[in-house]
C-alpha cells in the first residue's frame, strides 16, 4: 500500500476539525508524517492555548 506524506496543516485540521479533516481521515493508516512536522504540529497546539495533556492524546490517536 502507497504512504502519504502529511503535512502540519492536515494534521491541524484534522485534530481541530476543521475543513478538509475528513479527506485526511480515510487516509489514516497511510500517512506518514516527519518529526519536524509533528513537532511543528504540537507547538502550534500548545501556543494556541492548549495545554500538554489534551494535545498527547491526539497524536497517541492517530498513531503518529
Amino acid at each position: 500500500m502507497s504512504k502519504v506524506i502529511l503535512d502540519t496543516s492536515a494534521l491541524l485540521a484534522l485534530i481541530k476539525n476543521e475543513p478538509g479533516a475528513s479527506t485526511v481521515e480515510d487516509l489514516l493508516g497511510q500517512i506518514v508524517m516527519s518529526t519536524l512536522s509533528l513537532s511543528e504540529a504540537a507547538t502550534t497546539l500548545l501556543q494556541s492555548g492548549m495545554t500538554r495533556m489534551p494535545v498527547a492524546p491526539h497524536f497517541s490517536t492517530y498513531s503518529l
